[in-house]
């Protein structure tokens, strides 16, 4: 969507709060605060098919902005992503701290049961490859399930013995909308025609060492998403229940590390004249293995089962059904990168092969 002033409003908003926060807190011993760019220029080609609504080349050149402040208990955390194709406030989150490694947030937040985006964001250096998975992509640029929720959320760390840790988070909230040929989340500000219906997320992660990296993940998610625009008088059903089980893993051995999510993603057209399940087993597989200091090597497979069968997915026909990637990322500097990814790729529509370079970058 281009950037309009409402996007403007919310950008200047959240940089007051994340700039003004840590000034008024600086003589404090418990303030903090942080504020983080994340710029990126991607060039893309592919031979897909006009029909299946790909272009066959493109630049896309983006920001995004997370900072966070706090002050005792308290917390502040907000995320505006601006670019050439789109402009958003993507999260905008107040937390407060009751007890030690707890925070409970009101706002507009990632839903916690994907591990990828919460812990890669909006900020394409946070991620190796250039392309996230198409299970945990944005709603806005043809992602499947949810991923933004307005609401509440509880975060927990607790510590086991010898090291180890849990994590554990929940969120309940309003579910985004079903439209033409994607979801829309609620937006802060913003109003949006139709029903504000629920959304339940839960995360469990197994830390071997609390502050380490490796970790495997449970999560399940219920999301009741009603209709928007044409799809309101277009399609025969009432709002769509929808059921998703995960299990993730992250994890290295030796000098590899290993990214993966199973889920299985159920749902049903409810009030439709056939009102039976879709079940998706939908799953990905990434491998990262570094060739020397600047120098890094991944590889990616993922792919949906009984996707041609799915009423659902024929909401989204540009969803991509199975895609096999693999690239390079060039470290340039600590914080700057050019990646390489090249990917044979199947939608519902049409199959084709993809060529992705990529600038990114992290300041401060």
């Amino acid at each position: 969507m281009p950037f309009s002033r409402t996007h403007f409003l919310h950008l200047a908003a959240v940089l007051g709060l994340l700039v003004a926060l840590p000034v008024a807190a600086a003589d404090h011993q418990h303030a903090m605060g942080q504020l983080l760019f994340f710029p990126s220029i991607e060039l893309r080609d592919n031979g897909a098919a006009g029909e299946a609504g790909f272009e066959t080349s493109d630049a896309v050149a983006s920001v995004d902005i997370l900072g966070s402040a706090g002050f005792g208990k308290f917390r502040v955390l907000g995320e505006f992503v601006a670019s050439t194709d789109e402009s958003d406030l993507e999260r905008f989150q107040i937390g407060w701290e009751p007890l030690p490694d707890t925070l409970i947030w009101i706002g507009r937040f990632h839903q916690p049961a994907s591990f990828w985006n919460s812990d890669h964001h909006h900020g394409q250096f946070l991620q190796t490859a250039i392309t996230r998975p198409a299970a945990e992509r944005w709603e806005d640029l043809g992602g499947i399930i949810p991923q933004h929720v307005e609401g509440l959320m509880i975060e927990s760390r607790r510590a086991l013995r010898n090291e180890a840790g849990l994590f554990i988070a929940f969120a309940a909230g309003i579910s985004p909308l079903v439209g033409d040929l994607a979801l829309q989340p609620a937006e802060i500000i913003q109003n949006r025609t139709g029903p504000d219906l629920a959304a339940y997320a839960a995360r469990i992660d197994y830390l071997p060492h609390q502050l380490g990296e490796n970790r495997l993940s449970l999560s399940v998610a219920h999301n009741e998403v009603g209709k928007t625009g044409d799809l309101i008088a277009s399609t025969a059903f009432d709002h769509i229940d929808q059921w998703l089980y995960g299990a993730s893993v992250n994890w290295n051995v030796g000098d590899l590390r290993i990214l993966g999510t199973l889920y299985w993603l159920d749902t049903v057209l409810v009030d439709a004249v056939d009102p039976r399940h879709d079940g998706l087993l939908i799953g990905y597989l990434q491998i990262e293995a570094p060739i020397n200091d600047r120098l890094a090597a991944f590889a990616r497979h993922e792919q949906m089962g009984q996707a041609p069968d799915s009423r659902y997915l024929r909401l989204f026909p540009d969803v991509v059904t199975r895609r096999s990637a693999a690239g390079l990322r060039f470290a340039l500097s600590r914080r700057n990168a050019l990646s390489l990814e090249l990917a044979d790729t199947t939608t519902l529509q049409d199959d084709f092969f993809e060529a992705r370079l990529q600038w990114s970058a992290a300041f401060p």
